[in-house]
């Protein structure tokens, strides 16, 4: 073969390899793969921190929308649907574990072109894909271009954020999230307590409304609850308790008792701290009550009941209580507390009783007479703890007027009869705060005086024993 024709031939292969290869290599330097996030299901999480409980702005990683492309049964809100951004769809997903304010943007980078009008978004309240109009969260306004949108009351929950486009949407794309406390929930953290102050009044109690309240942290939890996780609200709450005071109630119920729950009930978790929460983190406080329950049903309230010597007197304590995530009502936190002052002489002992407890010596006169004293029956008359002699047994004195009703407190009083009398006797209760009326008190009178020995005093001498009120006639003389 002739040099110059092979080196032509050569030459003209060379050319038509490297066309082949420049034929070749085109489309594979020209395509882009779609962004991870293209489906639902990979949708990528944007993390808030401290577990999903922390505040402040948080970014997602941006992506490319240029090669993205639409699942097969993925639909689209009305307002996308109108705007033409039905063509590419990213998503992103995020989580809170308790209400927060949250402000949702569509952004993009310096330098990005991407058109408004081209690209908008919806925000889902599920994470389960694909999430269609029932899921659409309804507080998030759907978004047909870069922008906002916000809602101050968030559920707790799974979010799903859905990026669609038109085809001449491309560069990179990316969401912002700014989360925050709600605003306006009432004694919704342990600064902003509600104070009774300290207890004057035997009844004291606040209204308020429960919808927005959130939690502090993930060890902000009841899990004595049934389903605990979905008790993502609870409210904060002080008060001091008297010098004195027999026992408190602490009672949780409706601010609209005929409204309130008509239809059902509902749970509230409970917590008691030793302290006030509005100064000290309430994780560091003693404990009184972990996690106990209250349930209304209907108007009905519920109750703890704190009895003799449970709470300190003159002593700050904090209530937390808890509520259920899908729980919006008005609610009425009550305290109760009743007692004035010791029984001032809860045993049969001379040197015992006071002389607010004395009659004295007593001079019967024709027209009558009449000689009044007052006691109090408070913690420290309790048989269990003022036991003394065979005329106050551990065990409850039973009177056969009234056989069904134990009798275990006792305050004495002492009188001494100058000459033979024909004597009433009249025992009342003053308890202005007892609805359903006090009790009747029973009443036993010895025809003997009281020594400094409990045994002294002993029941054979007993002359008359009545409910609330009797006579004995024609008393002797003494004590």
């Amino acid at each position: 073969m002739d040099t110059k024709c092979y080196a032509l031939i050569k030459k003209m292969v060379s050319h038509f390899v490297l066309g082949l290869m420049l034929v070749l290599s085109a489309p594979l330097s020209g395509f882009t793969q779609a962004p991870s996030n293209n489906n639902c299901t990979n949708a990528i999480s944007i993390p808030i921190a401290n577990g999903g409980f922390g505040l402040g702005t948080f970014n997602s990683a941006n992506v490319d929308i240029s090669a993205a492309t639409v699942e097969g049964l993925e639909t689209f809100d009305n307002s996308i649907n109108m705007a033409g951004q039905t063509l590419k769809s990213v998503w992103f997903k995020f989580s809170i574990p308790t209400t927060r304010s949250v402000q949702v943007t569509l952004t993009q980078p310096p330098g990005n072109a991407i058109a408004a009008g081209d690209v908008g978004f919806v925000v889902y309240q599920t994470n389960t894909c694909l999430p269609g109009t029932a899921q659409r969260y309804k507080s998030f306004s759907p978004n047909t271009t870069f922008g906002s949108t916000l809602f101050n009351c968030v559920q707790s929950g799974d979010y799903l954020i859905q990026i669609s486009s038109k085809s001449s949407a491309n560069g990179l794309v990316g969401i912002q999230l700014v989360v925050d406390n709600p605003m306006t929930s009432l004694y919704d953290h342990p600064a902003q307590a509600y104070d009774f102050g300290k207890l004057t009044n035997n009844i004291s109690h606040v209204d308020f409304h429960v919808e927005c309240q959130s939690l502090e942290d993930a060890t902000e939890v009841c899990p004595v609850l049934s389903n605990f996780n979905q008790y993502t609200k609870s409210t904060w709450h002080t008060f001091t308790t008297p010098a004195y005071m027999d026992f408190l109630g602490v009672f949780i119920g409706s601010a609209n008792p005929d409204c309130l729950l008509a239809n059902g009930s509902a749970v509230f978790g409970y917590n008691l701290y030793q302290g006030d929460v509005k100064v000290t983190p309430y994780n560091t406080l003693p404990v009184v009550d972990v996690c106990d329950s209250f349930q209304i049903t209907g108007p009905n309230a519920d109750k703890k009941i704190y009895q003799c010597g449970q709470l300190k007197p003159n002593t700050t304590y904090s209530i937390q209580l808890f509520y259920n995530q899908d729980f919006n009502d008005n609610v009425r936190l009550t305290l109760d507390f009743d007692g004035v002052a010791p029984t001032r002489a809860p045993q049969p002992l001379l040197a015992g009783i006071p002389a607010s407890n004395q009659f004295g010596l007593v001079n019967p006169t024709p027209a009558g007479l009449v000689k009044t004293d007052t006691d109090y029956l408070a913690c420290n008359s309790r048989h269990i703890v003022s036991s003394c002699g065979p005329a106050q047994p551990l065990t409850p004195i039973y009177s056969p007027n009234n056989p069904g009703f134990g009798y275990n407190m006792s305050t004495f009083f002492t009188f001494t009869l100058a000459s033979e009398s024909n004597v009433s006797f009249n025992a009342l209760v003053q308890t202005p705060n007892l609805v359903a009326g006090p009790p009747p008190l029973l009443v036993r009178v010895f025809n003997q005086g009281v020594s400094n020995t409990c045994s002294s005093l002993d029941p054979k001498n007993i002359i008359g024993q009545y409910i609330q009120a009797g006579s004995l006639t024609c008393l002797p003389a003494g004590n």
